[in-house]
């Protein structure tokens, strides 16, 4: 298990050092890429075009407010 800075388990997502947050199956997530996972298994679900990872990052700002 990858781990973050201070020793607590990190994000599953490449390149992602937060901790870890939340759990989906055997993937850990930070609150930022836990929401991008359940927002893109909605999408498909209801048959909607399912943006990636990378692409929903360059949509969202660092602080998750709207612009």
């Amino acid at each position: 298990m990858a781990q973050n800075d201070d020793g607590g388990p990190a994000c599953s997502r490449v390149n992602c050092r937060a901790p870890a947050f939340r759990r989906l199956g055997n993937a850990r997530y930070c609150p930022r890429h836990y929401r991008f996972s359940t927002m893109r298994a909605t999408a498909k679900r209801h048959g909607k075009t399912v943006p990636t990872h990378d692409e929903l990052d360059a949509l969202v700002s660092t602080d998750f407010r709207c612009g």
